[in-house]
């Protein structure tokens, strides 16, 4: 991910962080952290997406790691998490989410807000 993308979903990522101890909620040490994933196109509603995310589970498994936090950051997206049983532990209206001059920080049409999930594993 480039620079400027990158330093916006971290930064989204500190946010959708602010105020929650997430390893003393969710009572772990460790845990995957994603900034989500992207499947182009044409090759959404192939699996593709359920399918990473089976592989984490399986990886998460097998090194032990009790849990991972995701940011869904569209409705398709966020469709795949309730679908893979992923909760919600927070979550941030785009519009609410400005530059110093007001502007959107992360503008789009169909999403109105991004989410921070997680799902445990052990």
């Amino acid at each position: 991910m480039p620079g400027k993308a990158r330093e916006k979903v971290h930064n989204l990522f500190k946010i959708l962080l602010e105020g929650i101890d997430v390893y003393k909620t969710l009572e772990i040490d460790h845990c995957f952290k994603d900034y989500g994933l992207v499947v182009k196109s044409e090759y959404q509603r192939s699996g593709i997406g359920t399918e990473l995310f089976k592989t984490m589970e399986v990886m998460a498994k097998a090194f032990k790691i009790p849990a991972a936090m995701v940011i869904f950051n569209n409705n398709k997206s966020q469709a795949l998490g309730v679908k893979l049983e992923y909760t919600v532990l927070n979550e941030v209206k785009l519009n609410d989410y400005v530059d110093d001059n007001g502007k959107m920080i992360l503008p789009t049409v169909h999403t109105k807000v991004v989410q921070l999930c997680y799902r445990r594993f052990l």
